[in-house]
């Protein structure tokens, strides 16, 4: 018999179904477009689903569309297939695009590590220039104050 795993809906240690699983189902099925679309807030574009004939179904992807904004649009929602699918490649395209740029930042920043080491250390700076600021603002003398911190911290090597 072959071994079953957690997934497959047996118990871990008895060797008996599991009693919150069925044995055979499959995993629930995932949540569809619009419920990740509601998900982030977007709604679906002022045209679909339009009355007029001569607007909807689409020929060609309405300019106001904004991927950020509105839902997916779906076969249907297209007069012909080629469109839908030049739809989709342009998406695909865009996709493609936001993925080589964090390819180019993973190559230039490291490991993820480094990554968020990179981001304490920004955070630090900033918070740096703002103290800076804040200390100038009051007549203190940054300058001559960090000078004798780094001449202090070499005498003690």
């Amino acid at each position: 018999m072959a071994k079953r795993t957690r997934k497959q809906g047996w118990g871990r240690s008895t060797g008996k179904p599991a009693a919150s699983t069925k044995v055979g189902t499959t995993a629930p099925d995932t949540a569809d477009d619009s419920a990740v679309a509601e998900k982030k807030g977007r709604q679906e574009h002022p045209l679909v689903g339009n009355e007029d004939t001569k607007v909807y179904p689409f020929t060609v992807v309405p300019p106001d569309f904004d991927p950020s904004k509105h839902k997916g649009l779906k076969k249907k929602d297209f007069a012909e297939e080629a469109t839908y699918f030049e739809y989709r490649a342009q998406m695909a395209e865009m996709a493609a695009k936001a993925f080589r740029v964090k390819a180019e930042e993973s190559k230039a920043m490291g490991s993820s590590k480094d990554r968020a080491a990179g981001k304490r250390l920004k955070k630090m700076m900033v918070k740096a220039k703002e103290l800076r600021a804040q200390l100038v603002a009051q007549g203190v003398d940054v300058d001559a104050f960090l000078g004798e911190t780094e001449t202090d911290e070499t005498d003690e090597s």
